[in-house]
């Protein structure tokens, strides 16, 4: 039986509209999430300081979407690792396929990230995927871990700091969701990728699921082996939706389940 806590994040992306953020934090701070999963949202830049001091008093953790990889100083329109930890904002995304595919942003530059998040004592939620002909080639496995490859070295320093997220790139927002076996398939290889890096202490990584995950399906998602919880776009914009997905993953553990 798995002693993992189960985590899901909720990405809130570009959307900005202050009365709809209003709205949502109000009704996030009305529901009770249970305890025994961790709980994290990620509004855009424009919300985050406002949404962490709304929700204080919630056990919700709060996270950039991003960081850059450079420090503090003359970096205009980006977030630095120090300036996230000195606002007492704890978690970041780093690796969202819409930073490497929007913003051009390859494998090194989302280890540089990382280097600069662990120097700060940031807590990490990294993205990882293929894309749509990355996965009809047979490329899934090999995609995957060369993207992880790049942070083998902080993983290893630093296993407590990761929570690893396999999205699919084209799964996100597009209401297609992977088969049950390749969903399971392609946890086991990171699982398999995070033993062989940095040995048993892999078995504690936490592996998210992301792409097209609502209320609908998550409990039967959370119920593949080696899937440990979720990273929600869409869904995580409607505060009783974003509350049933955290709590399918209260389903009971299987043997298979790490």
């Amino acid at each position: 039986m798995s002693n993992i806590k189960p985590f899901v994040g909720g990405n809130w992306k570009c959307f900005n509209d202050p009365s709809k953020v209003n709205q949502l934090v109000a009704d996030l701070k009305g529901l009770e999430f249970p305890s025994e999963v961790d709980v994290l949202i990620a509004p855009s830049f424009l919300h985050l300081l406002n949404v962490k001091h709304e929700l204080s008093s919630k056990s919700l953790k709060v996270s950039a979407q991003d960081v850059n990889q450079f420090s503090e100083g003359a970096y205009t329109g980006s977030i630095s690792a120090p300036g996230l930890k000195a606002n007492n904002i704890e978690w970041t995304l780093i690796g969202h396929s819409e930073r490497r595919t929007c913003f051009g942003e390859n494998d090194a530059v989302q280890a540089q990230k990382t280097v600069k998040a662990l120097e700060q004592g940031l807590e990490i939620v990294f993205c990882i995927g293929e894309t749509k002909d990355e996965r009809v080639n047979g490329e899934t496995t090999a995609v995957c871990t060369r993207q992880l490859s790049v942070i083998a070295e902080q993983i290893k320093k630093s296993p407590q700091n990761f929570v690893i997220a396999y999205e699919p790139v084209w799964s996100i927002g597009t209401g297609l969701v992977p088969t049950t076996e390749q969903i399971r398939d392609t946890h086991l290889d990171i699982r398999q990728w995070l033993v062989q890096t940095i040995g048993v202490e892999g078995n504690n990584v936490r592996i998210l699921y992301g792409g097209s995950v609502k209320a609908s399906n998550a409990q039967s998602l959370y119920s593949i082996p080696h899937v440990n919880g979720f990273l929600v776009g869409g869904a995580s914009l409607v505060a009783k939706d974003y509350l049933d997905i955290v709590k399918a993953t209260l389903i009971s553990k299987n043997d298979a389940k790490l």
